[in-house]
């Protein structure tokens, strides 16, 4: 029995020391595993604390630009009042401490006043803000710096203070970097942290603690700078500054595209790190060692409770919230202990990214907006660039508001001018399922035209609906409109010089849909849209009467061709009697020839047959060039030679010429080379002028000369175009009464004359024909008394040309 319960003792000591084995083991495995947990979580608290830090530079930064557009507002920086301007800045500085400095910087680089006392004249043009805000005349961000006023870190912002668009001046502040040490010293660091931000250099621009000891000092050979400047945002377990290993979280400083690069890291020891494991650790050891089997399991139950549950609890919660769990907590119980302490600094931590999570989710609510208004704006611009009717103009602006923009409906109509002021819709895209077709829109002062499309009309301003469901204003619409399912409405008035012609308007899905920035934008659009309809009616107004003026001179050149038609109906009539004539004749002979019954003799039946082969021949070219001359007037370009229009124009006008007592002579070149152009409308040049020629001397006679020679040009144009080398000229001279000095500069202009009848239009078409020929020119000279000759220049094409 005594050895029983010894054995029993024994065993039971075997027993717990079996169990305090694994307990130890597990105690060991649960330490270490700890220390893990510990050492990621606390880098990762370490990156999420870097990353508030960096939220709350961004809110820096727009504050910053608040207070300096504020600034450049003000009659004191405005108007240059320096001292005025100086007190005013040194009392802003007192009350935003976080600012090192506040100016204001010339146009040339000089800065004019300083909340700070400047030692003497300073000139800051080289400085990347105040370069960046001159050139794009907006806000500008500059490098991380030490400043030459302050001689502190900081980072610069500059803003333009514009008038009539012309930079008056540049008002900048100082960040002060000094606000790292008020954050740290806020946040729930262990000791022995450090925060600190460097710039891409590796330079330290801010630390905490022993900020004094190392501002500005470069250390771009520290493992940590390494590591932050090759991988801009993380976490890593490095050797820092001050050669100690410690567990960082950094990321970059953003402030925009245009901000000079920085970074922000947190570095927490590894000792504050791993303290609550390792006390654990000691704890439970030194338990197991002093109570065996009773210890054993209260120390078991007490881990259990104590410390595992809050653990797991803080680990889950850190899981969530890193798979983007904003309402994730550890809580809402806390330990006492380091744990509880850490659980609470994880939540309040965590509650505070959930809030800036929040706000960063409305800005890019309100950006978004924005941006859909700009792509609006900008698809809609390039559209009236490439407009060539109002009709494909307003369909690419309403598809661009819903396809573009994302609205549910857009659509424009034109503001009638009836009795009932009627909306007429022009254009619809999107989900219009027969709403404009349900609805009445007017513009009319009356209770229809009280709505927001009917108001933008009469007042010419925007109105917006917020709220389709509560406004008011439209309750006539509110019941089609919720079918459909509009939110909000924006109605803007289309305006030309003369008032309000029309409204575009826009429908959004969601209520609250249009704020003051994207109202801007759409009612810029608007405005664009009504000047590129009113282009499109200018430019189609002016295409009408360009087509008219076209028409009218096509009936005067029509009506002027007809005339010399009529003129020379009658000689081409007489010219073709006498071939005709010769033709009977010959016929008659030859058929009493026939009637003997002595055969014709070969030469008698050749006299004949040649008799009849020149009347024949003088009637073709006769025809010949009358047909040449009453071609339709399609310009064509052929290869032709001068001296067979120079002929078949001698044929025309030779019966005109007699009658006018006016010999005709022909002076030709043989085998002149060919030009290039239209043949009918040449044709009617030499007839134009030689008719002109035969009138001038109708009185008293006279002789007319058609001459045709090649000339060598006479030099080039000096624009390196290539110039012709040889010209075919072709002169048609009278002996007429000539043109006076005082007349000879108008007879190419249309409807000058000084017969007592005609147009006045021959030698205006004149020209102009010859205008439309490939290199031609024409040009006159007269002396009063002796005769008039005009002269025609065409390019001689060369062999290869014709080739």
């Amino acid at each position: 029995m005594a050895w029983g319960r010894s054995g029993l003792r024994l065993r039971l000591q075997i027993l717990v020391l079996l169990a305090v084995l694994p307990a130890v083991g597990l105690t060991l495995y649960t330490a270490s595993d700890q220390r893990r947990v510990a050492s990621r979580e606390v880098q990762q608290n370490a990156l999420r604390l870097a990353k508030v830090a960096a939220a709350d530079h961004e809110l820096l930064v727009d504050g910053a630009r608040h207070l300096l557009t504020a600034l450049a507002q003000l009659p004191s920086i405005r108007g240059r009042d320096d001292r005025a301007c100086t007190e005013l800045l040194a009392t802003l500085l007192k009350q935003y401490p976080r600012y090192a400095n506040l100016g204001v910087i010339a146009p040339d680089g000089t800065t004019v006043c300083s909340g700070l006392p400047l030692s003497g004249p300073l000139n800051l043009a080289d400085r990347r803000y105040f370069r960046l805000a001159v050139q794009r005349r907006e806000f500008a961000l500059g490098e991380y710096q030490i400043g030459r006023i302050t001689g502190r870190a900081s980072i610069n912002f500059g803003y333009p203070v514009l008038e009539n668009g012309q930079v008056r001046a540049v008002v900048f502040a100082a960040l002060d970097l000094a606000w790292v040490n008020q954050l740290a010293m806020a946040l729930p660091l262990p000791p022995g942290s450090a925060v600190t931000v460097v710039d891409r250099n590796g330079t330290i621009l801010a630390r905490h603690p022993d900020s004094e000891r190392w501002v500005g000092k470069p250390a771009p050979e520290t493992a940590i700078v390494q590591t932050m400047l090759s991988q801009r945002e993380g976490t890593a377990e490095s050797t820092g500054l001050d050669g100690i290993t410690q567990l960082y979280g950094f990321t970059p400083l953003r402030s925009g595209p245009d901000a000079g690069g920085a970074y922000l890291s947190v570095g927490i020891p590894r000792r504050a790190a791993f303290s609550e494991a390792n006390r654990i650790l000691r704890r439970n050891l030194l338990g197991l060692g002093v109570v065996l089997v009773f210890v054993l399991g209260a120390t078991w139950l007490f881990a259990n409770t104590a410390v595992l549950r809050p653990m797991q609890a803080l680990v889950k919660a850190t899981g969530r919230l890193a798979t983007g769990d904003l309402g994730a907590r550890a809580g809402p119980t806390y330990g006492s202990g380091e744990v509880g302490q850490l659980a609470r600094a994880f939540d309040e931590m965590a509650g505070a990214l959930e809030v800036r999570h929040a706000e960063l989710q409305r800005t890019q609510r309100e950006l978004q907006r924005v941006n859909r208004a700009l792509r609006v704006l900008s698809a809609s611009n390039h559209a009236l660039i490439r407009a060539t009717g109002e009709t494909e103009l307003f369909d690419t602006v309403c598809r661009t508001a819903v396809h573009a923009g994302g609205y549910r409906m857009a659509w424009i109509g034109f503001a009638e001018e009836d009795e009932a002021k009627r909306v007429r819709p022009v254009a619809w895209t999107g989900h219009e399922d027969g709403y404009l077709g349900a609805i009445s829109v007017t513009w009319a002062d009356e209770a229809q035209g009280q709505g927001p499309v009917g108001t933008a009309i009469r007042l010419a301003t925007p109105r917006v609906v917020q709220h389709i469901a509560t406004d008011p204003s439209f309750a006539p619409w509110r019941v089609e409109a919720a079918r459909r399912g509009y939110g909000s409405i924006i109605a803007l008035p289309l305006i030309a010089k003369e008032g309000p012609f029309g409204v575009l308007v826009i429908y959004a899905s969601e209520p609250d849909a249009f704020d003051s920035e994207e109202v801007t934008l759409l009612t810029e659009l608007a405005h664009d849209l009504a000047y590129g309809i009113a282009a499109l009616r200018t430019q189609e107004a002016k295409l009408r009467a360009e087509t008219e003026v076209e028409r009218q001179r096509e009936v005067l050149f029509r009506s002027e061709k007809l005339a010399a038609l009529g003129r020379l109906a009658a000689g081409v009539g007489h010219e073709l009697k006498n071939p005709l004539a010769v033709i009977g004749g010959r016929v008659k002979l030859l058929q009493m020839d026939i009637g003997h019954a002595q055969p014709l003799a070969p030469d008698q039946v050749a006299r004949h047959v040649k008799s009849l082969e020149e009347a024949a021949e003088r009637m073709r070219r006769i025809m010949e060039g009358l047909s040449t001359y009453s071609k339709p007037r399609k310009p064509e370009a052929t290869l032709l030679r001068m001296g067979d229009l120079i002929e078949a124009t001698r044929e025309l006008v030779s019966y005109q010429a007699r009658k006018s007592e006016v010999a005709i002579g022909l002076d030709a070149t043989p085998d002149l080379p060919q030009i290039r152009g239209d043949r009918s409308q040449l044709m009617q040049v030499l007839l134009n002028l030689a008719t002109n020629a035969i009138e001038a001397m109708a009185d008293k006679g006279g002789q007319l000369t058609l001459r045709a020679s090649v000339r060598e040009a006479r030099g080039g144009t000096g624009s390196g175009s290539p110039v012709p080398d040889r010209f075919v000229v072709v002169e048609v001279a009278d002996t007429g009464p000539g043109i006076p000095a005082d007349t000879l500069g108008k007879i190419w202009d249309a409807f000058y004359t000084t017969k007592s009848e005609g147009t006045g239009l021959g030698l205006s078409i004149v020209r102009g024909l010859v205008e439309e020929q490939p290199g031609a020119s024409i040009e006159v000279q007269s002396r009063p008394g002796e005769g008039t000759t005009f002269i025609l220049a065409l390019p001689v094409v060369n062999a290869a040309s014709v080739e």
